[in-house]
């Protein structure tokens, strides 16, 4: 109801401002004419003519014009006579060739009744000399003259009706105006309690409707983005607490037979087999610390933007090949355990120590993570065009249906077993940044109980 009626407000605003503009335009087209200073209304000839009697006036006998009453007849192209009492031309100035030196009365009549009569128009003033003298003005204008008889009582009462119209509609125009405006102060204010209810998370979602509709579309957009964002601060947190809490857990258990090693050499003499078998276990243990430190620090460098990319041309199947077997060299008890094969020659374009480290993350997750006897099948291979891709397979365990969708979120780790909870969980969450940061993706396949396949794939870049 109130935007039909702010609407029917607005409409009678813009056809009233549009009639008096139109009246306006129309009043000047037919009441006015042109003069070399712009357009003036069509009764200014009248006004000058009236006016023109102070610039005349008679010294010792002799009828004489001012010099401002020369300058505007010059100016104006106007031609001027002086007619003494008789009607008797005295004076004259810019007069046209051809007019009478004498007028009657009834002339003067005719003349001061006349329009234009394809030449001029002329108007008759009088000079205001006690003999009664006059003059005539012409003007190169065509100016209408005429009279108007009306009804003097109807018109009053015609007046007396406009004024009370006009103050009636102007009342109406203020008070729809006030109308309007509490209206739209109020949806205002609706809109502001959003904004606001918005900001302190305490919003429910309205339903669009009126003039307003895109604001409470906007506003429930904005409600959700943020309920949105929040939650995925909370769940970001969450995961960065419980990451933090693994990292905590993961550094004391190596640094436990650490510590349980260097307690035995400050208390007494140990043997030199205790003391080798004791190096061995600090070692272990401090590649483990190391592990963990520089896969916390690969991936904040990736994360911010900070690592060094040094990118160069690459055999992808050399690469690949070259990870296998210092997975093997690492792992001896996983010699039989790996097979590998390449079906491509294909090229990337990639920093060699960032992919090896990807793919060395991924070999190490299905190798550590499944259980003694597991087969480990590595293939390099053309995928779509222009691309290639490593798929690395095995026949464990499998993953769980619920665990793969945050397979590669970072600070997580899986939920199947204990080996499980052995690293630092970004091995995989490392493996998917080197694959995206190179303009490809990695994906994961799984059925619980039947392994896992792996595959990270990369645009082809030609060898220079």
């Amino acid at each position: 109801m109130m935007r039909t009626l702010a609407r029917a407000v607005a409409v009678a605003v813009a056809a009233l401002v549009l009639i008096t503009l139109l009246g306006i335009g129309l009043f000047y087209y037919a009441f006015s004419i042109p003069e070399p200073e712009g357009r003036s209304l069509a009764s200014w000839p009248s006004t000058f003519t009236e006016n023109f009697a102070g610039w005349i006036h008679e010294e010792d006998g002799v009828v004489k014009i001012d010099e401002v009453g020369i300058r505007y007849l010059n100016e104006y192209g106007l031609w001027l006579q002086v007619l003494n009492c008789d009607g008797v031309e005295v004076c004259k100035r810019n007069a046209p060739s051809g007019l009478p030196v004498r007028y009657s009365a009834a002339d003067l009549a005719e003349l001061g009744a006349s329009p234009f009569d394809g030449r001029f128009t002329r108007f008759v003033g009088s000079t205001g000399a006690p003999d009664g003298g006059c003059y005539i003005i012409g003007f190169p204008y065509p100016i209408g003259k005429g009279s108007v008889f009306y009804n003097g009582a109807a018109v009053d009462r015609m007046y007396s009706v406009a004024a009370i119209a006009g103050a009636f509609l102007a009342v109406l125009l203020v008070a729809a105006t006030v109308i309007y405006g509490i209206w739209i102060t109020r949806k205002l204010r609706h809109v502001v309690e959003g904004v606001e209810s918005v900001a302190r998370r305490t919003y429910h979602p309205r339903i669009p409707e009126g003039a307003f509709g895109p604001v409470s579309r906007a506003l429930n957009q904005l409600d959700s983005e943020m309920r949105a964002s929040d939650e995925a601060a909370r769940k970001t947190e969450r995961m960065r607490r419980e990451w933090i809490e693994n990292i905590t857990h993961d550094m004391r258990t190596p640094l436990s037979p650490i510590k349980g090693y260097a307690e035995l050499l400050s208390d007494g003499a140990p043997t030199e087999a205790d003391m080798r078998e004791g190096g061995r276990i600090v070692l272990r243990n401090v590649d483990r610390i190391d592990a963990l430190v520089g896969d916390l620090k690969l991936a904040y460098e990736i994360d911010g933007g900070l690592y060094p990319l040094r990118r160069e041309t690459i055999p992808l199947e050399r690469l690949v090949r070259e990870c296998v077997i210092d997975m093997v060299n690492a792992e001896p008890t996983c010699t039989d355990a790996i097979e590998f094969s390449s079906l491509t020659h294909a090229t990337v374009r990639a920093d060699a120590a960032l992919l090896s480290r990807a793919v060395g993350n991924i070999l190490a997750n299905a190798l550590r993570h499944n259980p003694p006897g597991t087969r480990v099948t590595v293939r390099v291979e053309d995928s779509q065009p222009g691309w290639c891709a490593v798929e690395v397979a095995d026949d464990g365990e499998g993953i769980a249906e619920e665990d793969l969708p945050r397979l590669f979120e970072r600070h997580w780790k899986g939920s199947q077993n204990e080996a499980q909870s052995a690293g630092s969980g970004l091995g995989l969450a490392i493996a998917r940044e080197v694959a995206e940061l190179h303009g490809g993706y990695i994906r994961a396949e799984s059925t619980q109980g039947s392994g896992a396949t792996f595959r990270v794939e990369l645009p082809i870049r030609a060898a220079n």
